[in-house]
């Protein structure tokens, strides 16, 4: 609503008469009031006494109307405004949800704006879930409530989408796509903080059920909407991001800054990548394909969609976590959106975790000695047989997969070298060890007891010979 009456006053503002159009009035009054004039006697007497008769209305529709208008300000202006902040509970909140939303809903004209709306009030209710989460006031009612109404704007988004395809397919495919991705934004923000909050289940578990079930309903076309369709959508979303970061400049912290900075150039890098994916290699004039070269990457429209795809959940997920205060308090930018490496600091990572794995497999031979029993034969093949993997994975240019077998690598080698220290600890001592810490008389009254956690040890330290193995 506040936004409604700045826009309103701002437009109202702008309404003035030109310089020509003014002059052409005040002629023209002057004209009338030069052809018209009045006798003498109604200048000076029955003005006169018309004022006299007039005072006391004018004063007194004067300061009616004062009232009235402080009034109007007060009913359609100051208490709206005061009602955006209300939660659930609160005694502004009827103002908040059934006169300013529905103010707001009787200016959507278009049906994509509508969808946009009917988003923007589930998103609403949903913040108003993980605030009160967030402080420990989300109650049963309160979420049966929220549960409610995100099933009612769902419903009333996906009506409006059907309403759209009748006459715009595409157009309805790209209302889907935002909407569903809204939606999983909304979800994994609502589950984190969730989780980070400690709320009791039950009184979010309708709230949740009803996020799953307008997600399920909300599965949008693989194959719509077309790709330069889908890549405007992208440079919408990404832009109004860039934008809200800009207005957030000023007031954010350094550490902040550049955390946002960089999810932003990961998308961007991204984008790229999809657009350059979705662009056909060209044809010379002999009607052949031209040479590619080996950075061109390979033309694949599927996986260009996917890469766009990824990129608008990520926005929206980090839009969120910008436009949130009270989100970004309680959940960190990483665990809406992880940053992505690129390739150069995704091979720093390999080289580091491929360094320690190989430390960690020279301490390996070391401790197997020159004749390594079964088990550690076999782990020395698997590390290998992983490294394996992890060198083919870089050939083909997959730094991730290669990070991965080579981090199950290292780990295999760490359980191993921790099965000799676990061996070694549980080794029974020795009988020069044994005479040396025990007391002069102790041999004659050793109890069976004392035997049998002996047998105990050198069992358990075979277990773990057998379980290295």
């Amino acid at each position: 609503m506040k936004r409604f009456s700045e826009q309103f006053k701002k437009e109202a503002e702008r309404v003035t008469l030109r310089t020509s159009e003014s002059h052409d009035l005040r002629e023209r009054v002057v004209a009338y009031m030069e052809y018209h004039p009045l006798p003498a006697e109604m200048r000076t007497v029955h003005t006169i006494v018309a004022d006299e008769m007039l005072s006391p209305v004018r004063s007194m529709f004067f300061v009616w109307s004062k009232f009235v208008g402080a009034a109007a300000v007060l009913l359609l202006v100051i208490i709206p405004a005061a009602a955006e902040k209300a939660l659930p509970g609160d005694v502004l909140y009827p103002v908040k949800v059934r006169f300013n939303e529905e103010v707001r809903s009787s200016l959507s004209f278009s049906t994509y704006s509508k969808v946009e709306w009917e988003t923007e009030r589930l998103e609403r209710r949903l913040a108003e879930v993980r605030l009160l989460a967030s402080e420990g006031k989300l109650t049963d009612d309160v979420g049966a409530a929220a549960a409610v109404a995100v099933a009612e704007h769902a419903a009333a988004a996906a009506q409006e989408i059907e309403t759209m395809r009748e006459n715009d397919d595409e157009g309805a495919a790209v209302a889907e796509l935002a909407f569903a991705t809204a939606l999983e934004a909304q979800t994994d923000a609502l589950e984190t903080t969730i989780s980070r909050a400690g709320v009791d289940v039950s009184a979010a578990g309708g709230v949740t059920a009803a996020l799953s079930n307008a997600q399920a309903a909300a599965q949008a076309d693989e194959q719509k909407p077309s790709f330069e369709r889908l890549l405007g959508l992208v440079e919408q979303k990404t832009t109004d991001a860039q934008e809200l970061f800009a207005s957030l400049k000023p007031i954010a912290g350094e550490t902040a800054k550049a955390d946002i900075e960089r999810r932003l150039q990961d998308i961007e890098r991204k984008r790229e990548e999809a657009v350059a994916l979705a662009t056909a290699p060209e044809e010379n004039d002999e009607g052949g394909d031209t040479t590619v070269s080996s950075t061109t990457p390979a033309y694949d429209q599927t996986k260009a969609r996917a890469l766009l795809k990824e990129i608008l959940q990520a926005t929206e997920k980090l839009t969120l976590f910008m436009s949130d205060i009270d989100l970004s308090t309680h959940v960190s930018v990483e665990d809406l959106v992880p940053v992505e490496p690129t390739e150069e600091e995704l091979q720093t990572i390999l080289t580091q975790v491929q360094g320690d794995l190989d430390t960690q497999v020279k301490a390996l031979k070391v401790r197997a000695g020159d004749e390594p029993n079964d088990g550690v034969v076999h782990g020395l093949t698997t590390i290998e047989q992983k490294m394996a993997s992890s060198s083919e994975a870089v050939a083909g240019g997959d730094y991730e997969a290669a990070i991965v077998f080579t981090r199950e690598a290292y780990a295999l080698a760490s359980d191993i070298l921790r099965a000799f220290d676990v061996e070694e600890d549980e080794q029974p001592a020795t009988d020069e060890e044994v005479d040396s810490e025990k007391p002069e008389d102790t041999s004659a009254n050793s109890s069976p007891e004392a035997s049998t956690a002996t047998g105990a040890s050198s069992t358990m330290a075979t277990e773990v010979t057998d379980v290295r193995a």
